[in-house]
């Protein structure tokens, strides 16, 4: 496993478990060598990238982010190239494992997004960037921006119009007092008529929806002067109503054999 940063000692001992009989025991005495300072990168917190290379068989790699009281964090992670299975980890106050971490995602693509819920009173969380199938040197980037809260996707990405529509946001930092807002594409601001607060990282809004314009909506949600945006989160698409017109036109006089198509 990781080490958290700090000064560490090497320590050899000699008989360890005193099964060599001796007359005196003056020999069981141990050599230290340290201090050995072990430190681990720091991101910060405005979103400012840092560099690594991860390479074939390589360890993880580790980073660690100040996270404020209160706030949550939003981890992007950037490749050069498509570079599959790319595992990014994080846990507040220890080095992240398989049985011992708060958020976690496998990036399959050139880049993704990870989001962690913060803590009330803050804390420094340790984040690890690994893959064990690179088979070549592969370049990438961290950027932490720590934050209030965070909007990071909804569902459904279309929506059917109806007397009552709930969209899920997705994201981190969400409480009961936050105001979500959906723009249509014209512009206009509908306030949800309600919402219910599932977790921490999961939001639900009801509105009706039967008697707005069709068309890609974005969402904001704000607290005091702290805002989020995610623009042309959802498709709304209205319900029409089934109709069918036919006007039928035929010859003033049928004649045996009609129609003749010679």
């Amino acid at each position: 496993p990781g080490l958290l940063p700090r000064d560490y000692y090497l320590l050899v001992r000699a008989d360890v478990a005193d099964v060599q009989r001796e007359g005196v025991e003056e020999s069981n005495n141990f050599a230290a060598y340290g201090p050995i300072p072990v430190t681990i990168r720091e991101i910060p917190g405005e979103g400012i990238p840092l560099a690594g290379v991860m390479v074939p068989g390589g360890a993880p790699l580790f980073f660690r982010v100040v996270v404020p009281p209160g706030a949550s964090l939003r981890l992007q992670l950037r490749t050069e190239g498509e570079v599959a299975g790319t595992r990014v980890s994080a846990a507040f106050g220890a080095i992240p494992e398989v049985d011992s971490r708060d958020a976690w995602r496998k990036i399959d693509s050139n880049g993704g997004t990870l989001l962690v819920a913060g803590r009330e009173n803050g804390g420094v969380c340790y984040v690890t960037v690994a893959n064990d199938s690179v088979r070549v040197a592969t370049p990438f980037e961290l950027a932490a921006q720590v934050g209030s809260f965070f909007l990071d996707a909804v569902s459904p990405e279309r929506i059917t119009g109806g007397s009552e529509s709930e969209v899920l946001l997705h994201g981190a930092g969400f409480h009961e007092n936050l105001v979500v807002e959906l723009v249509d594409p014209l512009g206009i601001v509908h306030p949800a008529e309600r919402m219910e607060l599932l977790s921490g990282t999961t939001l639900a809004i009801h509105a009706s929806m039967a008697d707005w314009p069709a068309g890609r909506y974005g969402v904001r949600i704000r607290a005091g002067t702290d805002l989020a945006v995610l623009p042309s989160a959802f498709e709304l698409a209205q319900q029409g109503t089934p109709s069918f017109h036919a006007t039928l036109t035929g010859p003033a006089r049928l004649r045996a054999g009609f129609p003749d198509w010679q």
